[in-house]
């Protein structure tokens, strides 16, 4: 990835939060002048400009829909079939000169109200007049302005839930078109949402592990049919009253700290759903698709650390977890963009830290799930189920226990800068076998010759020279780093360079054997590994401390120093070199040597 698409997407991030201020200003009842508002934003004046444009033309089309009559309130414990992060309601009906409100017809439905609105749709209770049931209808936000692109994702999420029949996802009835305007009709859930019942605060930690076990089940049936859902959320999760006998039914309690023993959780709003098989220009690498807070560290990264896959939801709902049993996200950020940077840097406070009646089996599930890495969290959904069961039964989690050694390993084994040094396995191995072979030369020339300077230097020139060349020819010859993440690498090994000849010059100075300066130099590389071991990649780690270790022994065997440092330099490269050809993916091959 470049740095001209770093900064692309920095602005992007930047853009949208703008935008989310001033819609959060709408909320509160507080609507800013609009050109006051882009006199503020001078930096985003243009994409603002346009953003009040086809909002204003939108309002306008939409002005059949939607009046400023209202409908009265739904009765309590009323829909809330939400597909994005607002849950205002407005009405879908007018009044006619008696007062009585009037349902207004679109094709075969009423719509009876609006019930939420998200980034891409409008959802209304509607009743479809030929079968005579209420439903869910899911229009195109942006109505007969919408592009190519929008109406896209549109469908392609009524086709990603129209291929799930499972009782924990809402159906979808009916794709359709009218004057122009898409929509899908869905099943409608009497209920409300996981985040309406959030907050009333947190959740008992059984009622929490009952509930995902639920959430798990209907998730890992998508998976199985290629559907990754990528927008796991509590907005997205509607509590629906279970199925009872007229008998049996019992008004739910006035408070509304209701037990969720009577709610059944289905899973809604497939907008951002991925099929596996899907039309990849709908999900391009690059592309950022999530709510902050809940999405997982790749798809931050718009896929390029890792592809985005059925681990991202495992991620997903670690982080429901966490804020059904602490009341608050893993990253809490007054800003998305405060919200991705906390995500890719830095690991959340443990569940109980916050909350000390968390269960201690509950609190390692958790952080399992919110693992960094995909590779090191719950390898399905169904796995994540299976372990919410255990915990039910009061067995033994296969998730590790949260202990001080545990968490100083979670946060030693990831950087977020690994993926700036990939696609650099085969100049490492070149690197690392340029600097065996000097080693070999230095080592067969030093015993057959009594001209230590010239060997020191003819030697040493000459594997410097080639290692120039090599950075050269490996970075499309360019020598100095174009990416911060480059940057400390580059200084960390010039520091290790100018050690190296401080050195050797005192050491000439004094007249010392060079031979003696193995063991020092072992020391050097090994503090400059272990600094890459926190910025690039955690086998570093590994590496630093070998050369630690080895440094005694250079010191005692001088003779065959060379030939031992120069074998451990070229396994410290031809194992880096190894581990990055293991991760590469075509579209990943940018970025500098490590060394």
């Amino acid at each position: 990835m470049s740095a001209p698409a770093d900064d692309s997407r920095l602005r992007e991030l930047r853009v949208d939060e703008i935008i989310a201020s001033y819609l959060e200003a709408l909320d509160a009842g507080q609507a800013p002048d609009q050109n006051d508002f882009i006199a503020e934003h001078p930096e985003a004046a243009a994409e603002l400009q346009a953003f009040f444009a086809n909002r204003d033309e939108f309002a306008r089309l939409a002005e059949p829909l939607l009046t400023a009559a209202s409908l009265p309130n739904p009765e309590p414990g009323g829909v809330r079939t939400s597909p994005g992060n607002l849950e205002g309601t407005s009405s879908a009906a007018t009044a006619n000169s008696s007062g009585e409100h009037v349902a207004r017809r679109f094709g075969d439905y009423e719509l009876l109200e609006e019930i939420a609105r998200g980034g891409m749709g409008v959802v209304y209770k509607a009743r479809q007049l030929s079968l005579n049931r209420v439903v869910a209808l899911k229009t195109i936000l942006a109505g007969q302005l919408a592009s190519d692109e929008d109406i896209k994702r549109f469908h392609a999420e009524a086709e990603a839930a129209a291929h799930l029949d499972h009782p924990g996802i809402v159906p979808v009835y009916e794709v359709g078109q009218f004057e122009g305007q898409h929509y899908f009709s869905m099943g409608y859930v009497e209920g409300c949402s996981l985040a309406e019942r959030l907050r009333e605060g947190v959740l008992p930690a059984r009622e929490a592990a009952v509930l995902l076990k639920s959430v798990c089940e209907a998730v890992h049936y998508a998976h199985e049919r290629g559907v990754i859902h990528r927008d796991l959320k509590p907005a997205n999760i509607l509590l629906a009253r279970r199925w009872q006998s007229d008998a049996e039914a019992a008004p739910l309690p006035e408070n509304s700290h209701f037990p969720l023993v009577n709610r059944y959780p289905r899973v809604t709003d497939f907008g951002l759903a991925k099929r596996l098989r899907s039309d990849a220009s709908l999900t391009g690498t690059g592309q950022i698709l999530g709510t902050p807070g809940y999405m997982s560290p790749e798809q931050a990264t718009g896929g390029v650390t890792h592809p985005v896959g059925p681990a991202s939801d495992v991620y997903s709902l670690g982080a429901i977890l966490y804020e059904l049993l602490t009341g608050r996200l893993p990253f809490p950020a007054r800003t998305p963009l405060d919200a991705l940077s906390q995500l890719l840097d830095s690991d959340p406070p443990p569940p109980r830290a916050l909350n000390r009646d968390i269960p201690g089996d509950l609190e390692a599930i958790c952080l399992k799930c919110l693992e960094k890495e995909p590779e090191h969290r719950y390898s399905s959904v169904l796995e994540l189920a299976d372990e919410f069961q255990r915990f039910l039964d009061g067995k033994s989690v296969q998730a590790s226990a949260v202990s001080l050694l545990s968490r100083i390993a979670r946060a030693l084994r990831y950087s977020r800068q690994e993926q700036h040094f990939r696609g650099w396995g085969w100049g490492l191995m070149a690197f690392g076998l340029v600097i065996f072979l000097s080693h070999v030369a230095i080592y067969l020339l030093e015993g057959t010759t009594h001209d230590s300077r010239l060997v020191f230097f003819a030697t040493r020139g000459a594997m410097f020279a080639a290692l120039l060349f090599t950075l050269w020819w490996f970075r499309h010859r360019s020598l100095l780093p174009t990416k911060p993440a480059e940057r400390l690498v580059w200084v960390v090994w010039s520091g290790y360079l100018l050690a190296l000849g401080a050195s050797n010059g005192a050491r000439f100075a004094f007249g010392h054997d060079q031979r003696e300066s193995y063991a020092a130099f072992a020391v050097l590389a090994g503090f400059g590994f272990l600094i890459m071991g926190s910025h690039v990649w955690s086998g570093g780690f590994v590496v630093g401390l070998a050369f630690m270790v080895v440094a005694p022994v250079l010191a005692v065997y001088t003779a065959v120093a060379p030939l031992v440092f120069g074998t451990l330099w070229a396994g410290a490269l031809f194992t880096f070199g190894l581990h990055y050809l293991r991760r590469e993916r075509p579209d990943q091959a940018d970025g500098g040597p490590v060394v």
